[in-house]
């Protein structure tokens, strides 16, 4: 299994999640009302999932280095 490049996916993955959370961000200083309460739902689901990638990119990427090692 090659780690290095799996890591690659998920980073990759990573910023085009963050581009799309910029321009909902950006939504998010201009609304108001339910638009608020809903861009903020989703603001926070899309920051979950972007650290999440990038949590998994970084340990895959450990392991592709020989950080971990096999634990059965």
């Amino acid at each position: 299994m090659n780690y290095k490049a799996w890591s690659d996916e998920y980073f990759r993955d990573a910023e085009k999640l963050k581009k799309t959370l910029v321009k909902y961000e950006k939504m998010l200083k201009n609304s108001s009302g339910k638009n608020l309460e809903k861009l903020n739902s989703t603001v926070f689901a899309y920051r979950n999932i972007y650290y999440d990638l990038l949590n998994t990119g970084k340990m895959l990427l450990d392991r592709a280095n020989g950080v971990f090692s096999d634990v059965a």
